[in-house]
């Protein structure tokens, strides 16, 4: 499947091809068929995409060196930073306080 078919379905043959589909459900047994394909498309890109980040994740982590497990205790040490947005000294005073 191409990434065209995927976001485009297809080309509207008209200009009435870009007509909104009518408000009752099943007078439109065209537009209905679209929406079944459209939804089938969506779930299959969206399995697709699921596969490869499984797919990803896996060669990333063969390399990744295994030092923690659940349960360790580690020491995280936190720098007092000023923060990049402007704020006023109040607040960069109250900000400090949460980290003492």
């Amino acid at each position: 499947m191409t990434p065209f078919a995927v976001v485009y379905q297809k080309a509207p043959a008209h200009a009435l091809g870009l007509l909104t589909l009518p408000k009752e459900k099943d007078n439109n047994i065209a537009g209905k068929h679209m929406a079944e394909n459209w939804q089938s498309t969506t779930e299959t890109v969206r399995r697709k995409i699921d596969e490869s980040n499984i797919k990803y994740k896996q060669a990333v982590n063969k390399h990744r060196k295994k030092l923690f497990i659940v349960g360790d205790q580690v020491m995280v040490f936190l720098w007092r930073e000023i923060p990049s947005w402007p704020v006023q000294q109040v607040a960069i005073q109250e900000i400090w306080v949460v980290f003492d």
